[in-house]
């Protein structure tokens, strides 16, 4: 039962997570009214950069960048960059090219992998004049199409090559005008976008339904799985407690069924406890004298020098003393010679004494106890005396 509950969970969320994560076939495709380019008409530009394109406008996570289209109309020289971005904003390798061809348009550019963010750069040399820099669109990778404008083109007078120079003479004449049919394009695609947005947000809904739908069946998974977890737990308690059942019982029958014969009751015999008369050896080890083995002691000679410096010396002349002659050193005698130890007489041992008998007196009579021959009788309770009469008072004139 917990397998199979398990396995359909897993299925319930991979198919879900299929659903949610598979890019829908009609795919957004956003025109922006804007350009997203690099100019600069300064020679030797360190870098003119332009603003960030993100792989998602609500910067959801989990949309990268596929692919990013620039075009460029620069100088010999010049060199463009790419640089990208992961979603937590840390730098990525960039790309960079120094083209030989000057004019190109929709150079497809590979970002790293988990490359979120991006900006074109340009870097001008030394040729002087205009030049441009610009992303046309990008791809994420759910599909996703961000269409930006085209920067408008100033007419450098400097480029002899520019055919919309008027003042060159050599310029072919100028083409057919094809803004009404581009205006009908732009209608038709704005249009087309239109429609495909309400596509994608009737796909957004079916899918925010179907999200749904997933959790509350997940909920309701997870409940059946957690009761038939406790229920699994404490049957295998159960089973835990039948073994040592019958585990216990099947000991209380093998000691029930196994035969025995009475055996005697062993003791072991007290210990006798043993003495040992004999006196122990009272005399002393020889006495060895100490033999020293240490070098005699020599002092080292005495080295005399100057006497110290005056305490408070002369600021000009400050003469040393004459330095005095050190008296020879004495010579030490021989060391005296070490007497013997003296010879200690070996300890006698006399005669224990011979202890007097103890006479045991015979024990004293006991006196005949005193007999009473009358039994002392209680005296009788004393009479208490007569009260007092008290003197009557004296009459007054008497």
């Amino acid at each position: 039962m917990r397998k199979m509950g398990v396995t359909r969970k897993f299925l319930t969320s991979l198919i879900v997570f299929l659903l949610v994560s598979t890019p829908v076939a009609n795919a957004e495709v956003v025109n922006y009214d804007y350009s997203v380019d690099a100019y600069t008409e300064f020679p030797n530009d360190t870098a003119s950069s332009s603003v960030y394109i993100t792989a998602d406008t609500q910067h959801r996570p989990g949309y990268k960048l596929s692919d990013v289209y620039i075009s460029w109309e620069i100088k010999a020289g010049d060199k463009v960059e790419v640089w990208f971005w992961d979603g937590q904003a840390e730098e990525l390798q960039a790309f960079s090219i120094t083209p030989s061809n000057t004019s190109v348009r929709n150079y497809k550019v590979t970002p790293p992998a988990g490359a979120a963010t991006g900006q074109i750069v340009l870097k001008s040399g030394s040729t002087t004049g205009n030049r441009y820099a610009w992303i046309k669109k990008f791809d994420n990778n759910y599909g996703d199409t961000a269409i930006f404008l085209d920067p408008t083109i100033e007419d450098d007078p400097d480029d002899p090559d520019d055919p919309d120079d008027p003042d060159d003479p050599d310029d072919p004449p100028a083409g057919t005008d094809l803004s009404g049919v581009i205006a009908g394009i732009n209608e038709v695609k704005g249009a087309i976008n239109g429609m495909s947005s309400g596509v994608i947000t009737e796909l957004q809904g079916v899918r925010n339904q179907i999200s749904s739908l997933t959790s509350d069946m997940n909920q309701q998974f997870d409940a059946v799985k957690s009761r038939l977890d406790v229920i699994s737990d404490d049957v295998a308690d159960i089973k835990d407690d039948v073994s040592v059942i019958r585990s216990d019982v099947s000991t209380m029958k093998n000691y029930l069924i196994t035969p025995r014969s009475p055996s005697p009751l062993q003791m072991n015999a007290l210990p006798q406890p043993s003495m040992d008369s004999s006196v122990p050896d009272l005399s002393e080890p020889y006495q060895t004298p100490y033999t020293y083995n240490r070098d005699e002691t020599t002092f080292p000679p005495a080295e005399f020098g100057p006497e110290p410096l005056p305490f408070a010396p002369d600021p000009e002349v400050m003469p040393h003393d004459e330095p005095l002659m050190a008296d020879a050193p004495t010579t030490i005698n021989e060391p005296l010679p070490r007497d013997n130890p003296r010879a200690i007489d070996p300890v006698t041992k006399e005669e224990p004494q011979q202890m007097d008998p103890v006479n045991m007196e015979p024990p004293h009579a006991v006196d005949t106890p005193i007999t009473r021959k009358d039994s002392l009788g209680r005296d009788n309770p004393l009479t208490p005396q007569t009260p007092l009469t008290p003197t009557p008072p004296i009459a007054p004139g008497g």
